[in-house]
């Protein structure tokens, strides 16, 4: 049997909407690459030459990106605690069906062994 996790995973995933979205993430993660490019090319002059401005320019973009790695990270957050919350559900769901099983094995133990018991 597969990891129990894995299980989660696959159902809890919503991998229909992820296949549609898929252009639009390969082209947003082409656009980050050409963007990044763009950025370390501007940036390979020597930082002693560089003047006030550019500086201040690096600087901007630096915390630009420290904001969107923030948003990036919590919509991974989250996400996480999605999958937390359904875990502990499916735990809790897991906990209460192992006692109803355990239930339903004594009540059959005990029903037949009164009819055992009743026949003889």
């Amino acid at each position: 049997m597969a990891a129990p996790w894995l299980a989660i995973l696959v159902k809890s995933v919503p991998w229909v909407e992820l296949a549609r979205r898929t252009p639009e993430i390969i082209e947003g993660s082409r656009r980050l690459l050409e963007k990044s490019r763009s950025v370390a090319e501007s940036q390979s002059r020597s930082p002693r030459h560089a003047t006030v401005e550019e500086l201040t320019d690096r600087v901007r973009l630096l915390e630009q990106r420290d904001v969107e790695h923030a948003k990036v990270l919590e919509q991974v957050v989250a996400q996480l605690k999605g999958l937390t919350d359904a875990l502990e559900v499916l735990e809790t769901r897991n906990r209460r069906l192992s006692y109803l099983l355990v239930g339903l094995a004594v009540l059959v133990a005990i029903a037949a062994v009164a009819v055992l018991t009743t026949s003889s």
